[in-house]
């Protein structure tokens, strides 16, 4: 029976998106959903944060060239420096210059660790808090959001993912939570206008005619697949004539703002990621891929960790001069880490699960903090292990969802938000009962 949900929910989802792509070039995401505010769910608490920036570094980024060097271990440090920050017993890896001068806004969690070292199935349980499972589809984090908190503006989708990045979606949700896909930040929504020669009575004719095609086909065909294809239409409608679709135009930023953030993908991501908290868009991922560094790491490496420094330092300072900061919770992750030792024949680092990086700013979290401690060698956690889940439960935390509220699958199989985990409530500035 189990089976038979997941191809269903892969046959939907390739429905949806073969529509989306038609009418929009891009994958379908929520703009439809109804708003909630937090205060009306059971359990919730009151949020801290209303949006989510969510930096994913695919590949398994380096904790000892980034945010836990070991500079006594210079055997383990290869090419980088470590420097210092402004938070105490912290330093980062000498290609973070810029968050490392703004660390008293950062909250660095070094004891982050996975029971995989497969890329795929870490992707996975990073965004969905959940293994991976041959008869069901978990919704991500994203989804999550929007499922039970709904959206702030119901003209655009409330959750946007861009630069590609991990392969979930809505799982068994219903598919207006299906992230949004922004392949090229710098090109924003492809196919978004109706062509030149059709008129808008031509446009509203033609519409006419398909709705009374779809009403009479949904008399006897009154299926959720169908009614997820007449949703995508509505969807895409919808947005085309938003006016909010002006954000995803990175052509309305100024060159200076544009380089200030870095003429690259994540970049202009970071930048789109901004446009879009000011249009109260709930959760965007901005990926960055390419850390998986095998062999010669510090060929490529270098130039990776100043894209991500000098996007997401920006990203900090740019939201809190506009007085966003604290009402949007930034997280930096990975899905694993990378071996301390680099090998010898191949100059590069293995994956390694036991011990890597995460940091989070913003969205009511105490900046200047260091959580959790790995060894000497970065071989292993000794103080406050946390997983991806407890990460999601902190951002769940931060913007008030019910963390012990049970939705069910399809198949009548309970899970919630964060699957157990735990937030780190340590790292907020108000006490977990405020």
């Amino acid at each position: 029976m189990n089976s038979i949900h997941k191809y269903d929910e892969l046959t939907r989802r390739a429905v949806l998106q073969s529509i989306a792509y038609s009418s929009l070039g891009v994958s379908i995401g929520s703009s439809l959903s109804s708003n909630k505010i937090e205060a009306a769910i059971p359990g919730a608490r009151v949020a801290s944060a209303k949006q989510v920036v969510y930096l994913y570094m695919s590949g398994g980024m380096s904790q000892l060239d980034t945010f836990d060097p070991k500079p006594k271990h210079p055997e383990l440090m290869g090419e980088t420096k470590a420097i210092p920050t402004k938070i105490d017993h912290c330093q980062m890896g000498g290609n973070l210059s810029a968050l490392a001068n703004i660390s008293d806004r950062l909250a660095v969690v070094r004891s982050m660790n996975v029971t995989t070292g497969s890329h795929e199935q870490a992707n996975y349980i990073a965004h969905t808090n959940y293994d991976q499972r041959p008869d069901i589809m978990h919704p991500c984090m994203g989804s999550w959001v929007t499922q039970l908190s709904g959206t702030n503006n119901p003209s655009i989708p409330g959750n946007i993912r861009i630069n590609g990045g991990s392969p979930t979606g809505a799982g068994f949700f219903d598919s207006s939570h299906t992230p949004l896909i922004v392949r090229r930040p710098d090109q924003g929504i492809q196919y978004s206008k109706k062509s030149k020669f059709i008129s808008e009575k031509n446009f509203k004719d033609r519409m006419s005619l398909l709705n009374k095609v779809n009403d009479n086909y949904l008399k006897t065909h009154n299926t959720k697949r169908v009614k997820d294809y007449n949703y995508a239409y509505e969807a895409a409608i919808n947005l085309m004539r938003s006016q909010d679709l002006k954000a995803f135009d990175l052509d309305e930023e100024p060159e200076s703002m544009k380089n200030k953030y870095g003429n690259n993908s994540f970049g202009q991501g970071c930048l789109l990621a901004r446009r879009l908290v000011e249009q109260k868009a709930r959760f965007i991922e901005v990926d960055l891929g390419g850390w998986d560094h095998h062999f010669k790491i510090y060929d490529e490496f270098p130039d990776k960790a100043k894209i991500l420094d000098q996007a997401m330092s920006t990203l900090v300072l740019d939201l809190e001069q506009r007085g966003l900061l604290q009402e949007t919770l930034i997280v930096l992750t990975t899905e694993f880490g990378r071996t301390p030792m680099i090998t010898e024949a191949r100059a590069g680092r293995d994956h390694y699960p036991q011990a890597f990086s995460t940091v989070l700013a913003g969205g009511g979290i105490k900046g200047g903090v260091l959580y959790g401690e790995t060894d000497d060698t970065c071989a292993g956690i000794v103080d406050k292990p946390v997983y991806h889940k407890d990460i999601n439960a902190t951002i769940g935390y931060a913007m008030g969802l019910p963390l012990e509220k049970i939705l069910h699958s399809t198949s009548g199989r309970p899970f919630t938000a964060a699957n157990k985990g735990k937030p780190l409530f340590e790292l907020f500035d108000r006490p977990k009962n405020a």
